[in-house]
């Protein structure tokens, strides 16, 4: 599901796609940009009220083993 974010007085994209997402990893916000056509050319800090879709980024998790008894 496709979420809509207001822009609020000094947002960045990347700390938008962080706090919706959970991470900066993968570059989310280039995945942003590319969903959201002109956003770019709003500049690195955005203007007030600029709607923003966020779509639903299906994120891998890279899995890790831990062992604790051998």
């Amino acid at each position: 599901m496709t979420v809509i974010y207001r822009s609020k007085h000094g947002d960045t994209l990347s700390a938008i796609t962080k706090k919706h997402y959970g991470t900066l990893k993968g570059r989310l916000f280039e995945q942003v940009l590319d969903f959201n056509p002109g956003l770019a050319c709003k500049g690195a800090i955005l203007p007030d009220g600029v709607l923003i879709a966020l779509p639903e980024i299906e994120m891998q998790i890279k899995e890790e083993s831990i062992v604790l008894w051998e």
